[in-house]
């Protein structure tokens, strides 16, 4: 071949060509690409996703990003800990807002009667099923979603009509339901039998099984005011963990929830405690004692960050920041109710040990 004049060579013609030849036999993949309508970071350019409202460490700031004083690079040039976020990337007035919406919902419905409050817990964890499923296709996992929804939907009916005893009967259905479902070829071509019945039993168990604890909890003759327990110490453990958190907090909790700190869960979890024993001393549950009061708001406190922890290691799997859009704030409704899946149980059968 004839060598390349001085123009051609130092031409800007077929630069697009040439660079994407470079690239080729560099075996670079692009920095982007596009998937349906959205632009999404390739796994060839980024190896560690960066979240809104993690806590992120470098010497430059990124585009149109504000760096605070604490972070390399910004003002005074510190290399201690980054600043805490903003609230966390959350529209604080809506969030509020939608908070509030909810409690009013809830404490409506349970004005209202317990079966109303059953078929509300209900229509909860089906959005939070239908959120969870959705996340799962999203990365290529064949759960059985309509199957896995049902059972979430199953389960707190049942046991509001039959009890607890009503578990292991839609457990039972569910499992057999799930692997016949694979069996007769609803997960593809070529299934993942394991993975996708694993994760299909795990969202409804996670979600519909432990939700399932807040219809036996309606049963009870004092079951609404410890359903109302649970949920102001859940929102206790929240509210205290990010407001305190955001105040004193500077020790990074754990890298599965990179925006929580150490100050922030202790913070939370002493005002979950502080929460219940107020709330049960003031006659929400069934005794007015300081012992059983103590008890529960231990409890609570145990188990609001279990369950919101437990989420955040799921959503880092999964590559989610948050696993829905529902509520403005606060993300999707399981975001909202992640710690509740925990606390509603614990609740429940440190009563039942009381009461025996």
């Amino acid at each position: 071949d004839a060598e390349p004049s001085h123009e051609e060579y130092f031409g800007f013609d077929d630069m697009e060509e040439r660079v994407e030849e470079r690239m080729a036999d560099q075996g670079v993949g692009p920095r982007l690409d596009i998937g349906g309508d959205d632009w999404s970071a390739s796994d060839e350019a980024f190896d560690d996703d960066v979240w809104e409202d993690e806590e992120v460490w470098e010497d430059e700031p990124q585009t149109g990003e504000v760096v605070g004083a604490g972070q390399r690079g910004g003002e005074g040039g510190g290399y201690g800990p980054p600043q805490r976020p903003d609230n966390g990337g959350r529209n604080m007035p809506v969030a509020i807002a939608v908070g509030a919406g909810l409690a009013l919902l809830v404490l409506v419905t349970l004005k209202l009667g317990t079966a109303l409050a059953a078929v509300l817990v209900t229509a909860v964890l089906v959005l939070c099923a239908i959120e969870y499923f959705s996340a799962l296709r999203q990365v290529g996992w064949e759960a059985a979603t309509a199957v896995g929804t049902v059972a979430v939907a199953a389960l707190p009916l049942a046991v509001y009509w039959r009890g607890l005893d009503a578990v292991s009967l839609v457990g039972f259905l569910t499992i057999a339901t799930v692997l016949c479902w694979y069996l007769v070829g609803g997960g593809g071509e070529d299934p993942r039998v394991l993975e996708g019945t694993g994760a299909t039993l795990l969202g409804v168990f996670w979600i519909g099984g432990l939700g399932a604890s807040a219809s036996a909890m309606l049963l009870m003759p004092e079951g609404r005011g410890l359903f109302i327990v649970a949920i102001l110490a859940t929102v206790g453990y929240d509210v205290g963990g990010l407001f305190i958190g955001q105040a004193i907090g500077h020790r990074p909790l754990s890298s599965a929830s990179p925006n929580k700190t150490i100050e922030g869960l202790f913070a939370g979890m002493g005002c979950a405690l502080l929460v219940t024993i107020f709330a049960v001393v003031g006659g929400l549950g069934p005794w007015g004692g300081m012992g059983a009061a103590l008890v529960l708001g231990i409890g609570a406190a145990v188990a609001a960050p279990l369950g919101d922890l437990c989420q955040s290691i799921l959503k880092r799997d999964l590559g989610v920041k948050d696993m829905g859009t529902l509520l403005p704030g606060h993300g999707g409704m399981l975001d909202r109710v992640d710690a509740m899946l925990f606390v509603m149980p614990m609740i429940l059968w440190l009563t039942l040990a009381l009461g025996s």
